[in-house]
């Protein structure tokens, strides 16, 4: 539906990116909009894996989605639809993959030249292109927040690394700072009977982690160190190849993110991203975005997830209802809550074609096997696809509590 916003119905103080390309700002009313060249605010659906399908284009327009996300800048994106490539800038390396961390070394005197590097390449390949929403930095990050069963964290991870990365040596010398340069401080305050590196180093190859109350302060300030880093180098690496289009923050291979990331990463990027967390918004928690006043691009949304059809009939739900009805009942329901939240400016699908071979009854591709639609999918999408904007202008002109 065309949108009766215009730029006078936005606080133009908090306008971010360039004209005549995707700009993102606040309306008067405090909800975040995506911004065309043109001038007029879009709330894009997106469908991941689209770009390299054939012929997808009118397809999705039919079901009323805009926009496809890609992995690279070379694929590109299907005429007439706009599109949100990854940088990668930390694709190149030196990146730690070790325990339930994927991340790239920071700490590497070679790191920011690489990823400047790497944004170069990418990035000039549609660095004029006004169908790009902007760049997601990186996917599939992992800062190893709170792994599970007591396994290694962040920085117990980093001070067991081998002495050639330069992340081993920058988490020493961080964390002892923090014990006055002392280890047996250092081992006093964590409360751990720890007698020297290797002692530790032996811990996370067993997988035992450390979790006491002064360990995980360490952690938290170590992992935002890391993070930080990372946001301000990769977001400028990516501005010095391509100052027109908007920053989106790196793709986490995680549903959940740590409390601290949307304050630590968010000045350094336009948009943030977060992964649909499915089973809050079953319970009708809200979006559960995370990103506070940021402008937030939720990636992953997707009804055919057990935990949001499985469990039996909540209040108000029809007894008789099937898992299927449940399934659509439920995902409208938190699709249209996505629609009103303040922060969202834009959502994706989790995938074009039904390669899925999970558990559940459903799988979430918008294709069959067979090229076929997969109608259990698109014809809900279809219908709200065309409401969403509509939902989210009401609140867009008065201040209203999100859904209401």
């Amino acid at each position: 539906m065309q949108n009766p916003l215009s730029l006078k119905d936005f606080k133009l103080s908090s306008l971010r990116g360039a004209a005549g390309f995707f700009r993102v700002a606040p309306s008067t009313a405090g909800r975040w909009w995506l911004i065309d060249p043109e001038d007029h605010p879009c709330f894009p659906a997106a469908v991941a894996g689209a770009a390299s399908a054939p012929l997808p284009g009118s397809r999705l327009r039919g079901w009323g989605f805009g926009a496809v996300t890609t992995l690279g800048a070379g694929a590109g994106g299907p005429a007439g639809l706009h599109w949100l490539p990854v940088a990668g800038v930390s694709r190149p390396g030196p990146f730690l993959r070790f325990g339930g961390a994927r991340i790239p070394d920071v700490f590497d005197p070679s790191w920011a030249e690489i990823a400047a590097d790497q944004a170069k390449r990418v990035c000039a390949v549609a660095a004029e292109d006004r169908s790009v929403l902007g760049w997601k930095l990186d996917e599939g990050l992992d800062w190893a927040w709170d792994e599970p069963e007591g396994r290694p964290t962040l920085l117990q991870l980093c001070l067991s690394l081998e002495p050639r990365h330069a992340a081993y040596h920058a988490a020493w010398e961080f964390v002892l700072a923090l014990h006055e340069g002392s280890f047996d401080r250092l081992a006093e305050d964590w409360q751990v009977p720890l007698t020297n590196k290797e002692l530790l180093r032996a811990w996370t190859r067993e997988e035992r982690g450390v979790r006491t109350p002064g360990y995980q302060a360490d952690h938290r300030l170590w992992s935002e160190e890391c993070a930080r880093r990372y946001a301000v180098g990769a977001a400028a690496a990516v501005r010095a190849a391509d100052p027109q289009h908007l920053v989106f923050a790196p793709g986490l291979a995680r549903a959940g993110a740590p409390p601290w990331w949307a304050e630590v990463v968010g000045p350094a990027v336009d948009v943030m991203v977060r992964r649909w967390p499915a089973p809050e918004w079953a319970e009708g928690a809200g979006a559960g975005t995370g990103g506070g006043e940021r402008p937030t691009w939720v990636e992953g949304f997707c009804w055919a997830d057990p935990q949001l059809y499985e469990p039996p009939p909540a209040a108000g739900e029809p007894p008789e209802w099937t898992r299927l009805e449940r399934m659509l009942g439920r995902g409208r329901a938190a699709l249209r809550r996505l629609a009103t939240e303040p922060a969202v400016v834009g959502w994706s699908w989790p995938r074009w074609g039904d390669a899925w071979h999970g558990e559940g009854v459903f799988g979430p591709g918008l294709v069959r096997s067979d090229g076929s639609d997969a109608i259990e999918h698109t014809e809900a999408l279809t219908w709200i696809n065309a409401q969403t904007t509509g939902w989210r202008t009401a609140g867009s002109r008065r201040s209203e509590t999100p859904g209401g």
